[in-house]
């Protein structure tokens, strides 16, 4: 018997694909029948996005697990780090949170922990889906799972969570923008003293009419940077659709570069920290001279949060505005925990004097490509004609996640960053150099080559 099921949904990180001719009820349901038969016996924690497929995609998921005799902790809407908050401190022996975190509204995925609250990839979920060739086997019984919440508020003991977490030296007004997703539900709740909030588009909404669920699509960032200069306040956050993610902008409206935003939140726990093969020199350079170690990682959350526990890092964080914080026996990333870490620091150079746009004056300027994506036709074949260009004359090699290179030191050096898409003929590469020129010229010589 074989599954009626697209393989492509299956990611590296998660589940994910577009609704409903990718991912559907259908297929959720084959994904939680595979899941029940790898969770022991006890209660699911179940949370959902705001997107217009999500409570069909939950509501077929639940009954599964239902039926399967597991007891469900039925979270309802809210952001993802809330659900793995939930999943680690009501000792669940697993969850799945439907999302599809920052992907246009048509899409939709799945989350999945286990029973450590640690991320379940896509691809390992996949290894399991055979399994469900055979009819299901029914828990002892063949009792229906019940709701456990017993009248709970999920949101209180996350919101409490969190307000332990803000510790200003100085009162801070800051601009929320939550993208229409699930973020607004806990900011709107965010209540503590010298912390003025302005929270803008924050009803949920799956058609997030302000300016989509990315927060890195073009424009996305103009209405926070207006109304912080509006309003003159002191720090600007904006959330992805499931609030995993957050970017910022200084009291001057500019874009926060995400390697100072790194540096920044580490100052807030001991020990090494962890940031996926594209970090650039500015990390490199604050960090060193902090004499704090940097470890590198492949590109993704579950790489992230897999080299933490190996490492034994407590902080983490990536170029896409993920940053990863300790929880129970795992780690999880939050775009609240970290903008409540940077409240707290800008508020510290506030205490002195200072505002955070002349903290980020006085950092070195290099400069960044941004991702771009090239189609190839063999795209080990391509990386083996780029990488044969430059060996000679690389000072590093790298390929833990396809294939980094870096020419020279920090000051007057270049570097670039080439990895294959899992999915698609394509090459992703991000490139950084301290000469604008240089960038442009070793731009224009990969183009050529691919």
């Amino acid at each position: 018997m074989s599954l009626n099921i697209n393989k492509s949904i299956f990611k590296a990180y998660d589940v994910r694909g577009r609704y409903p001719e990718e991912i559907n009820e259908a297929a959720v349901s084959r994904i939680a029948e595979a899941l029940a038969n790898q969770f022991s016996a006890g209660k699911i924690v179940l949370g959902r996005d705001a997107r217009l497929s999500s409570s069909s995609i939950y509501e077929a998921i639940r009954e599964v697990f239902r039926g399967r005799g597991f007891d469900i902790e039925d979270v309802g809407t809210c952001t993802t780090p809330m659900f793995y908050f939930l999943a680690n401190g009501l000792k669940a022996a697993g969850g799945v949170m439907v999302t599809a975190s920052h992907a246009p509204k048509e899409f939709n995925g799945l989350k999945v922990v286990n029973g450590k609250g640690e991320v379940i990839s896509g691809s390992e979920i996949l290894k399991w889906i055979p399994l469900e060739t055979a009819p299901a086997l029914a828990r002892p019984g063949g009792a229906l799972g019940r709701a456990v919440s017993n009248g709970m508020d999920y949101l209180k003991p996350y919101v409490d969570f969190l307000s332990s977490k803000i510790k200003l030296a100085k009162p801070m007004s800051v601009v929320f923008d939550c993208s229409n997703g699930t973020a607004g539900m806990v900011i709107e709740k965010l209540k503590v003293k010298g912390l003025k909030s302005e929270v803008i588009n924050q009803e949920p909404d799956g058609d997030f009419p302000a300016h989509g669920p990315n927060p890195l699509a073009e424009g996305a960032l103009q209405e926070l940077q207006s109304e912080v200069l509006k309003s003159k306040a002191d720090l600007g956050v904006i959330f992805d659709a499931d609030g995993d993610r957050a970017f910022f902008v200084d009291d001057l409206g500019r874009e926060v570069p995400a390697d100072a935003v790194l540096f920044l939140l580490s100052d807030n726990f001991p020990g090494p920290a962890v940031a996926n093969i594209l970090v650039g020199y500015l990390a490199k350079e604050l960090f060193g001279k902090s004499k704090k170690e940097l470890i590198e990682s492949r590109v993704g959350h579950y790489f992230i949060k897999k080299t933490m526990k190996e490492k034994k890092a407590n902080f983490g964080g990536e170029f896409s505005g993920h940053y990863f914080f300790p929880l129970g026996e795992s780690y999880f990333d939050s775009g609240v925990v970290a903008a409540v870490y940077l409240i707290n620091e800008v508020s510290k150079m506030k205490a002195n004097g200072k505002k955070l746009s002349d903290w980020l004056d006085g950092l070195p300027v290099f400069h960044r490509s941004g991702e771009i994506n090239f189609e190839v036709a063999d795209k080990e074949r391509a990386m083996a004609m780029v990488e044969g260009k430059y060996s000679s004359v690389a000072e590093r090699v790298s390929k833990l996640d396809g294939l980094k290179m870096e020419f020279g030191p920090p000051v007057g050096g270049w570097w670039f960053a080439l990895r294959p898409s899992n999915t698609e003929n394509l090459l992703r590469l991000v490139m950084e150099a301290k000469n604008e020129e240089v960038l442009r010229s070793k731009l224009a010589e990969i183009k050529e080559l691919l």
